[in-house]
């Protein structure tokens, strides 16, 4: 009969519906176990990593990302800072960065990864600023009002800025205080 039907159908969208929500629940933690046992070693501590399980679950929900993205993120910065309170400032500033610039997850994959390089390095290099500015097209001009700042020296042109990073005169450092 077409109730019969109908309730039966109504059954059957339920059951997978509740099979679906299984599924996603399952995904969710394996993630969340994946994300733990990373943590734990590039922490040393189990009690550290997951610290920075949830400070990567905070960021993704508020940043509106994925937390494997946000994951990978918050990995390429504490391999190279060793520091969550740095790690987080700087996620959670490209993450903010992301959003006004309409950056995609891939453009900001490949910019952390530019980042932590340089970071690694110590200094900044004309190629890390052509995948910045790829990505976050005013930075320049925000690094050479920091460097105009920090040097006393108003008169700075982008050009000096280009030659003090071809010299190797910009530090990573420089570059991070001006994204955070």
């Amino acid at each position: 009969t077409f109730l019969g039907n109908a309730v039966l159908n109504g059954i059957y969208a339920i059951g997978n519906g509740i099979k679906g929500l299984i599924a996603t629940g399952y995904q969710y933690d394996k993630e969340q176990q994946t994300m733990i046992a990373s943590w734990r070693t590039l922490t040393g501590s189990a009690a550290e990593g997951q610290k920075m399980v949830n400070m990567t679950n905070q960021l993704a929900i508020s940043a509106q990302n994925a937390t494997s993205m946000v994951n990978d993120l918050n990995q390429r910065f504490y391999a190279v800072t060793s520091n969550a309170d740095k790690t987080r400032e700087l996620s959670k500033s490209v993450l903010t960065l992301q959003d006004a610039f309409h950056a995609s997850d891939a453009a900001i994959e490949n910019f952390s990864t530019q980042w932590a390089q340089m970071v690694g390095n110590g200094k900044a290099s004309a190629q890390d600023m052509l995948s910045i500015q790829n990505v976050f097209p005013k930075f320049r001009q925000e690094l050479l009002k920091y460097e105009q700042q920090i040097h006393h020296s108003k008169n700075m042109t982008m050009a000096d800025l280009n030659a003090m990073m071809s010299a190797g005169k910009i530090s990573s450092n420089d570059m991070n205080t001006v994204l955070i």
